[in-house]
């Protein structure tokens, strides 16, 4: 159905559930269901887009849709707290807001805002830019927050979302994160009844639960064991982390996750990645990175540019050409310097290895141990840490001829 590319503005009434008829512009219309098609003649059937009123009330800009629900446009961003009421009187009607525009509070000094119960969608980039926003709370009542919302709310440092929140950032998950850049953010807290999503014990993560994609890491926080997507943007750079650890779970990179990463000088990503988006670390400037994964060839990624910018690559031992053929354009790939599951640095992956991990767990290291060899060779779930979990690792490696 082809649809016209002007504007129709007009206050739509609906009389008795029945269509209603009129003129615009010498052209008949019909309003359906809240929807304007073109009456009659060649373009009969058409759909026009609508656009409702706009009145202002206290700074706060409202507008109408063709479903007759009232939401906020637009706030005047000087405004030091914003109050959105409950009800709003227009033309003698009373409506309750339903949802935020997408921008309405952008670039808003306000350092508070409250919202009413009956808010259902929180737009796109609604608070983005919001520098002085230190509380907003989130109704019960709302289920959508989309792309970017709170983008560069660079003083919020808390954020609560309610139970019936199925949909955040879902609106285009290739682009903006809803929480990027809120570089004071030390608590994203999650409705326990909430069934979509969670966010720990600490509540310092926001992740889909069936999913297990991260949309949200609150800065300085280490990514979640389960993860098994990166979101967009879900990483927020911090000048105290130096390096970040991506665990083994995780099999999918999604893009702009690392965008504009300029504190990172070393990041471990995991055994079992499977798929990198060729935007993944755009901006980027991260010293190095190393790639666990001992096959490669089973990474899918969009051969455009140097997908790590200017950083170190640091390969399994013996794989140099391989990640060459998937990552051409990154230059600068090196080997490790030890075997995989090799702790005692014997050049051979074998049970005595499987000893000395289970020996270092128990008596502690000696001085006779290169820890700076031993932890990378023996880490092989990659938690940063020398556990049981590695003792089961590296004998199933062995076992399994080398294949993790």
């Amino acid at each position: 159905m082809k649809k016209h590319l002007f504007l129709l503005i007009a206050v739509i009434t609906t009389i008795g559930g029945s269509a209603q008829t009129f003129s615009y512009g010498g052209i008949n219309y019909e309003i359906k269901n809240g929807v304007a098609y073109v009456a009659e003649g060649k373009y009969s059937g058409d759909i026009v887009e609508y656009e409702g009123p706009e009145f202002t009330i206290n700074g706060i800009t409202y507008s109408i849709d063709e479903d007759n629900n009232l939401f906020v446009k637009k706030v005047d961003g000087s405004l030091p707290s914003v109050n959105v009421p409950a009800t709003v009187t227009y033309k003698g009607t009373r409506y309750k807001p339903q949802y935020l525009d997408e921008g309405a509070f952008m670039n808003c000094n306000a350092e508070s805002v409250s919202l009413p119960a009956g808010i259902k969608k929180i737009g796109a980039f609604c608070f983005a830019n919001c520098s002085n926003l230190k509380e907003v709370n989130i109704p019960v009542s709302v289920t959508s927050i989309e792309h970017g919302a709170f983008c560069q709310c660079k003083s919020l440092e808390s954020i609560s979302i309610p139970a019936r929140t199925s949909e955040i950032g879902l609106s285009d998950p290739r682009n903006y994160g809803v929480f990027y850049f809120c570089d004071k953010l030390t608590t994203i807290s999650v409705s326990k009844d909430n069934p979509y999503y969670e966010s720990g014990d600490d509540d310092k993560y926001l992740m889909h639960k069936d999913t297990k994609t991260l949309v949200a890491l609150c800065p300085d926080t280490d990514i979640p064991q389960g993860t098994k997507i990166l979101g967009a943007q879900f990483y927020t750079d911090s000048p105290s982390v130096s390096k970040a650890v991506v665990p083994n779970s995780v099999t999918e990179v999604r893009p702009y996750s690392f965008f504009r990463c300029r504190n990172l000088s070393e990041l471990v990503l995991s055994r079992n990645l499977g798929s990198v988006d060729e935007y993944a670390f755009l901006d980027a400037e991260i010293g190095c990175v190393t790639l666990l994964n001992t096959k490669p060839e089973d990474i899918v990624v969009e051969k455009y540019d140097r997908i790590f910018g200017k950083a170190r690559l640091v390969v399994p031992k013996g794989l140099k050409d391989a990640y060459g053929e998937i990552f051409p354009y990154d230059k600068n790939i090196e080997e490790y310097d030890y075997e995989l599951a090799d702790v005692n640095h014997d050049d051979s992956a074998n049970t005595a290895d499987v000893v000395k991990v289970y020996d270092v767990i128990i008596n502690g290291v000696d001085s006779s141990d290169d820890v700076e060899r031993m932890q990378p060779a023996a880490d092989l779930n990659a938690d940063c840490a020398i556990n049981t979990a590695d003792v089961v690792a590296i004998y199933e490696y062995i076992m399994n001829g080398r294949n993790y």
